[in-house]
């Protein structure tokens, strides 16, 4: 079963320092970001912002083995998406949201991977694998990411296993995919 660990969004922030190269320019971020992390959660802000040509550019800029996975915000119709996830082409990873039938989920709770594109008719069928938020304090700890990583594919059925790292440092994120893969996910 694979893992994926993801963070929200590839702008820097902050404590992003050693991960982009000071002389980046801007519009090269998702190109560098994308060669080092192997997939993206985009906040729905952004990919609503941003419609199917900047989506177009998102999926041109990255390499073929990368995904973008679209948040959802609760009450946001999934069709809203379609555009998106068409425009991203291969690189569509799914869109994070509640299971189907259901209106939000709590913060720490799973979310489905839905595929919209399958239509207004979603159901069980559409679910590409759960998206599990990590808690900020098992982030930085190797030992409890260890735990929590065997938590969730234990508890989790077939399919693939989101790790949201929220605004994580992309360096957090190499280290849990370094993580993931001496797992064997």
């Amino acid at each position: 079963m694979p893992l994926l660990p993801v963070r929200s969004g590839w702008d820097p922030r902050s404590d992003d320092d050693p991960f982009y190269p000071e002389d980046l320019p801007p519009e090269w971020r998702l190109a560098y970001f994308a060669n080092v992390c192997r997939a993206v959660a985009v906040p729905a802000a952004r990919w609503r912002a941003a419609g199917g040509a900047d989506a177009r550019d998102w999926a041109r800029d990255t390499p073929s083995r990368f995904r973008f996975y679209l948040e959802a915000e609760p009450g946001l119709p999934f069709a809203l998406a379609a555009p998106v996830a068409a425009a991203l082409g291969e690189r569509f990873g799914g869109l994070i949201g509640p299971p189907p039938g259901a209106e939000q989920v709590l913060d720490l709770a799973p979310r489905s991977i839905l595929d919209p594109r399958a239509g207004p008719g979603m159901d069980q069928s559409s679910i590409r694998g759960m998206a599990w938020t990590v808690p900020a304090a098992v982030i930085d700890d190797p030992r409890a990411a260890r735990n929590w990583i065997e938590r969730r594919v234990s508890a989790s059925p077939a399919g693939l296993i989101l790790a949201l790292l929220g605004p994580s440092p992309g360096a957090a994120v190499e280290r849990w995919q370094t993580l993931a893969e001496l797992m064997g996910y």
